[in-house]
């Protein structure tokens, strides 16, 4: 697989961005690739639980803090 050029992301009006920014700044987030080896856990527990930690309001109670 290969990136696109600069020129070619102009065309379509895209900008490449690395999985986890994109998971740092997006609300929704729906892939679309095949599944493969190199993609069958692109999105895991990880990103899940870093992404939740950074959205979600601290729900600990301030005394418990």
């Amino acid at each position: 697989m290969r990136r696109v050029s600069e020129a070619e992301e102009d065309a379509l009006q895209v900008r490449f961005k690395l999985l986890g920014e994109i998971l740092r700044n997006a609300d929704i987030v729906s892939l679309h690739v095949p599944l493969t080896a190199a993609s069958r856990h692109m999105i895991g527990a990880a990103e899940a639980r870093a992404d939740e930690a950074q959205r979600l309001p601290d729900r600990t109670p301030a005394a418990a803090r």
